[in-house]
């Protein structure tokens, strides 16, 4: 947008039609746009945007599974006020072999491994050929399912700073967590507890397979494991890879968002200063954080002393 600005001399102001000075002339100055509002690097597909009601039902239902409350218990405001500060937000279960980068969880062995049903048959065309006896079978053994110790989430660091005590709602129950791993830099956070029931992780949406290009809608999940629960749909927005994305919601405090396979895409962080969006911590900045190797510039150079 453009103004068109008018210095006016003193013959101007007086109401004179001939301006002898000369000082009247048009003066233009352009406004600088709001960047957040303006679409990014980003890919909004029609299916995306239409979904039928079993399919939202059924997105919900899974998200459910993987979205909790936290709670984060602060200092008091003053020595001499009663009671402290308490902010809450929420976290996103996340598998414990994505956080091997940054931290070393413990795993447990499973002895469940899944078998092929079997209907018996000796006939080539069917189950048969999956005999060891068979030139077609498969030789290699079969991979044994680890479960980690603790459940491990995600969330966004910068609303836990100062937390002294940090616990996580489920079925109505408060579960002590634990501050296990924190990038202020890329503002992730992740938090452990005892392993808990009905908790299904998800998976991060790949942003460096996408062509560094994330979906253009998303999804949230207000007010989860309570009546007022509500999933909720957005469009997404990205200015560059190494910056917040944004979307037109205004949660914070880690809410997750996903795509409509149900895959982790961003923690909102908080409004703009408009008040209409939300700054969003995208996938891209957290494989940043729980993968920092992979963007590591730094070099050893190793020097060699030989003697001559």
């Amino acid at each position: 947008m453009k103004l068109h600005l008018r210095a006016l001399c003193r013959e101007c102001i007086l109401g004179s039609a001939v301006c002898t000075i000369g000082l009247c002339q048009t003066a233009h100055a352009q406004l600088p746009t709001f960047v957040a509002g303006r679409p990014g690097v980003s890919q909004a597909h029609v299916g995306d945007m239409a979904m039928t009601y079993g399919e939202q039902t059924a997105l919900e239902r899974r998200l459910a599974k993987a979205v909790v409350v936290v709670r984060a218990q602060g200092d008091s405001v003053h020595p001499l006020a009663q009671g402290t500060r308490v902010f809450d937000g929420a976290a996103v279960a996340i598998s414990a072999s994505a956080l091997t980068d940054v931290i070393d969880p413990e795993f447990v062995a499973s002895d469940d491994t899944a078998k092929p049903e079997s209907n018996h048959a000796h006939s080539f065309f069917d189950d048969s050929y999956r005999r060891s006896s068979s030139p077609f079978a498969d030789k290699t053994p079969p991979k044994r399912e680890s479960d980690a110790m603790r459940q491990y989430f995600l969330t966004t660091a910068d609303w836990l700073t100062g937390a002294k005590k940090i616990t996580v709602a489920l079925d109505k129950r408060n579960y002590e967590a634990k501050l296990e791993y924190r990038d202020d830099a890329q503002n992730v956070a992740i938090l452990s507890t005892q392993r808990l029931p009905n908790i299904e992780p998800v998976s991060i949406y790949d942003f460096a397979a996408n062509d560094d290009i994330l979906p253009g809608v998303a999804f949230l999940l207000l007010q989860p494991q309570s009546t007022y629960q509500q999933l909720t749909q957005h469009v997404f927005s990205l200015q560059q890879s190494h910056t917040y994305a944004t979307s037109n919601h205004v949660a914070r405090n880690g809410y997750p968002m996903f795509t409509r396979q149900g895959e982790l895409v961003g923690l909102s962080v908080g409004p703009v200063p408009t008040h209409t969006q939300a700054y969003i911590v995208h996938s891209g900045l957290i494989d940043r954080a729980l993968h920092p190797q992979k963007y590591s510039r730094t070099t050893i150079e190793k020097i060699e002393l030989q003697e001559k």
